[in-house]
């Protein structure tokens, strides 16, 4: 793929021929096993061809399998998809795709503002944070809130000047205004009012929307650039 570069056609090409090894393996261990049947000799004693013998009794037989080993291979192709085009080589935007962010989020300049504009400390000051309890802004490589003042320095540089910068850079639209849902829970409206000014701080423009705790969570909503 890194070869022809990212398309509808070379997903297709790279999903089909890598995945299609283990289901012809598959069948035909099958069909091998299905030839050896008494009701495939008794055919062969009467004359029937091979094409009938497929078609009428080798086929019908094998084709529930097929289906079941078609059916349990759709999770694994669709994962496969989102992955690759979450590293940039699956189907280009503007087209969806479950792996990839779309604009202005496809951009890491965009990313690399919204950590540079967090001010980790003040959040958990704010927000009394236990180990592990909320870990919607927070990288998956930070296991836990007491790191080295370097270390959380490298990750949230709370700098909203360089924010803005890699916004601009990025041909970030500060007139927009993004919405930033968060369950209605005294806790989670905190989160999203210091997030909100953090990002305010950067120019980034948000609108505070409290939904039902069972329809939405604050942190997925955070991972999935819905706001």
């Amino acid at each position: 793929m890194i070869a022809f570069g990212p398309g509808f056609l070379t997903m297709v090409a790279a999903l089909t021929i890598g995945g299609a090894f283990a289901g012809v393996r598959l069948i035909r261990g099958t069909v091998l096993s299905e030839k050896q049947r008494q009701y495939v000799e008794a055919a062969r004693a009467l004359g029937v061809t091979d094409a009938r013998i497929i078609a009428r009794h080798l086929f019908p037989n094998i084709l529930p399998l097929v289906i079941v080993s078609i059916s349990l291979r759709i999770p694994a192709v669709i994962l496969a998809e989102a992955s690759l085009s979450f590293l940039g080589l699956g189907i280009p935007p503007p087209t969806p795709s479950w792996g990839a962010d779309q604009p202005p989020f496809n951009d890491p300049r965009v990313r690399q503002a919204i950590y540079a504009a967090l001010d980790i400390k003040d959040l958990i000051t704010r927000v009394d944070l236990g180990e592990g309890e909320w870990t919607g802004p927070v990288p998956a490589y930070l296991p836990t809130w007491g790191l080295p003042e370097a270390e959380v320095k490298a990750a949230f540089p709370n700098d909203p000047k360089k924010a803005r910068d890699l916004l601009t850079a990025a041909g970030f639209d500060f007139n927009r205004e993004w919405e930033l849902k968060y369950p209605s829970r005294e806790k989670s409206q905190t989160i999203a009012e210091v997030l909100q000014k953090h990002f305010g701080a950067a120019g980034i423009k948000t609108k505070l929307i409290p939904e039902d705790p069972a329809t939405v969570w604050a942190p997925q909503t955070m991972a999935n650039k819905t706001f």
